[in-house]
């Protein structure tokens, strides 16, 4: 068996460990924004860890109603700036603690004496110490090049500070119910090695969602290009209908439309996908969004729905797994590609 596939039947125990042993560092978190009245978040990062971000970006906004933005690091490693980030908080994701030009943003914000907060999987790294506070993934070693578990614990980390901030219990007390909804992910999406057979010469895809499932397609088309290398692209549905659905006739789509408050935007973009002829994966649980796919993928809603990216991924993950290896490639050793990549 692959370390890809071994490490995406992990993560319910992965986030159910990040959950138990991570309380203390979220809610030093939640202090520090009261404290130092936070008005803004910068979230800082590169690759599957900015998807992460991403997720964060909508979270802390829509639960905290705090602005949340992502930082651009080569402002500050190329163009030697300094951006005033006054009433702001950085919290740096790398899975690995060896991103360089997220550690230099996030060494600039500690200049200007915000604080930071680190998020990764390795805390014996420099990476934790840039930052006032450090979250450790604690998601053991991850041997596949395409990032799986590190991924999913990083959104829950980013929850549980979410949850911490906002001060709310029935918050907390759903974040804990996700290793399960993962788990029953997991089992909902086993059906996925057969649509991946079916679909196996197609050589590219756009991956849509919206809201705080866009991440979970800009994460989705990364995994399909790493493994199968498809040309995947991520929209939001409301940017794919400023211009891209004009292609959309011609290449397949993965859409994700879970009940969430962008649900409707959703169906109403796969509707038009469909009068168009466009050939569909839809990944909800929502009977009339499954009902418009040639591949239907039931994946069980969570609790609230901040919560639905943890369950969701799974199923852009399982799908590029097993498109890789119906094409008879090596997910875990995509070529061209290392575990760390360093950018400035």
């Amino acid at each position: 068996m692959h370390h890809m596939f071994q490490e995406i039947l992990q993560q319910p125990a992965v986030v159910a460990n990040l959950l138990d042993h991570q309380q203390a560092a979220a809610r030093e978190v939640a202090r520090l924004v009261e404290t130092r009245q936070i008005t803004q978040i910068v979230l800082a990062a590169r690759g599957t860890s900015d998807h992460a971000a991403v997720y964060g970006q909508y979270l802390f906004q829509i639960q905290n109603h705090l602005a949340a933005f992502l930082a651009t690091p080569s402002v500050v490693t190329l163009y030697n700036s300094r951006p005033r980030l006054r009433s702001t908080m950085v919290i740096g994701i790398s899975q690995s603690g060896r991103a360089l030009d997220v550690m230099e943003y996030m060494a600039a914000a500690r200049e200007q004496g915000s604080p930071v907060v680190a998020i990764t999987n390795n805390p014996e790294s420099d990476f934790g110490q840039h930052a006032d506070i450090l979250l450790d993934l604690d998601a053991g070693q991850e041997h596949s090049v395409a990032a799986t578990k590190t991924y999913t614990a990083s959104l829950a980390a980013l929850a549980l500070i979410s949850a911490c901030m906002c001060q709310r219990p029935d918050a907390l007390r759903a974040l804990f119910t996700v290793p399960e909804l993962i788990a029953r992910a997991v089992q909902e999406t086993s059906g996925l090695a057969q649509v991946a057979a079916e679909v196996v010469d197609e050589s590219e895809c756009f991956v849509i969602g919206r809201g705080l499932n866009y991440s979970t397609a800009l994460e989705t088309a990364l995994k399909i290009m790493e493994t199968s290398y498809s040309r995947a692209r991520a929209y939001s549905s409301a940017d794919l209908l400023h211009g891209p659905v004009a292609a959309a006739q011609s290449v397949p789509c993965i859409v994700y439309a879970p009940r969430d408050a962008a649900h409707q935007a959703v169906l109403e973009t796969a509707e038009r996908l469909r009068e168009l002829g466009t050939r569909m994966m839809v990944i909800s649980s929502d009977r009339q969004a499954l009902a418009l796919a040639d591949h239907p993928v039931h994946v069980q809603a969570g609790e609230m729905e901040f919560l639905d990216p943890l369950a969701q991924i799974v199923a852009g993950q399982r799908f590029a797994y097993h498109l890789a290896v119906a094409r008879g490639l090596d997910p875990d050793h995509p070529r061209g590609l290392t575990k760390v990549t360093v950018t400035r």
